[in-house]
């Protein structure tokens, strides 16, 4: 990981660009366009949420309690869940 590429990121408090380093979302060369301005060409990928149902399916096969489901799918969603936990529950 480039240290001084991160520092002027985080000078700038591009933030969110650092996140998305770290996890491999975009790649060095993203990130030094976004530092330089020029972000008409970068694409940043969608994330495709797993369906909800499967997932919560799977979850109750393996034997996982009811409140700990909610944190897997979570995780499985990288912190993105597309619901409420509400909603999420009622699956």
């Amino acid at each position: 990981m480039d240290e001084e590429l991160i520092a002027k990121l985080e000078a700038k408090g591009f933030h969110g660009t650092i996140d998305r380093l770290k996890r491999g979302d975009i790649t060095i060369e993203q990130a030094r366009a976004e530092l330089g301005g020029d972000n008409s060409h970068i694409k940043i990928p969608s994330i495709e949420l797993p369906d909800p149902y499967e997932v919560a399916a799977e979850l109750k096969r393996c034997g996982v309690h009811r409140m700990e489901s909610w944190t897997r799918w979570a995780q499985k969603t990288s912190l993105r869940p597309g619901m409420d936990t509400k909603d999420w529950y009622k699956i």
